[in-house]
């Protein structure tokens, strides 16, 4: 026992509990994320022209 009376365990417990519990918390927080979707849109697409011939017409549609 130290000289103060106080044995040395109870407060690094209380500590690390303290830590799980922020830890925790704090994932349990965050807001779902959204289900990420592709940049592109293909309905602006110019089908007429095949991609390998100019990509840039088939993606712009010009």
């Amino acid at each position: 026992m130290a000289a103060n009376g106080r044995h040395g365990a109870p407060v690094p417990a209380f500590l690390a509990f303290l830590a799980f519990l922020a830890i925790v918390g704090c994932g349990a927080a965050a807001a779902p994320q959204p289900d990420l979707r592709s940049g592109l849109d293909p309905s602006g697409f110019d089908t007429s022209v095949r991609p390998q011939e100019d990509l840039y017409r088939f993606v712009n549609g010009r």
